[in-house]
This record gives C-alpha cells, sequence and structure tokens, in this order.
C-alpha cells in the first residue's frame, strides 16, 4: 500500500464528491480504517469559504485507480451499516 502523501493525480480517480467538510472526513476515516489511502481536494478550504456556490467549495476525494473498486464497495457496505432513522422500518 502506498502512502497518502505519494498519491498524486496521475494515480488518483475520484471517488467521490461532497460539500460538506464533516462528511469529506468521516469518508476519509472509514477508508483509512480499512487500509485504503486517500486525498482530499479542494480549491477553497471551507474555514475560508464556508458554503459552495457553483462547485466552488466542493471536496473531491481521490483514491488510487487500484484501490477504487474497494473503496466504493467499503463506503457502500458503512453507508448500509447505518442505523435506521427514527420511524424508519418500523410499524
Amino acid at each position: 500500500m502506498e502512502p497518502a502523501n505519494q498519491i498524486n493525480d496521475e494515480k488518483a480517480v475520484v471517488l467521490t464528491v461532497v460539500y460538506n467538510e464533516v462528511e469529506a472526513n468521516l469518508i476519509k476515516t472509514i477508508l483509512d480504517e480499512a487500509g485504503i489511502d486517500c486525498l482530499l481536494i479542494t480549491q477553497v478550504p471551507h474555514s475560508v469559504y464556508p458554503f459552495t456556490i457553483n462547485g466552488l467549495g466542493e471536496i473531491k476525494i481521490k483514491v488510487l485507480a487500484s484501490q477504487l473498486e474497494e473503496a466504493k464497495a467499503t463506503i457502500a457496505e458503512s453507508r448500509e451499516n447505518l442505523p435506521a432513522e427514527e420511524g424508519e422500518g418500523t410499524e
């Protein structure tokens, strides 16, 4: 496994795009725990520009091309394991 600081745009592909720094860091943590290196790429830090207009402020989450399918599966599994929201699935 390659350290995250060695991932570059030539080897990395976009896994997903999010518009919230908390969500980006949550996905990064899930991937890190699964042993998948990732990069969070943004044009403008949310601490400087805390809202999104026309894609400005979006956060791209990139992984190595060789780990893309594993990363997708890891995120999908994580979403499936979320607790149901109150009122969902209960009658």
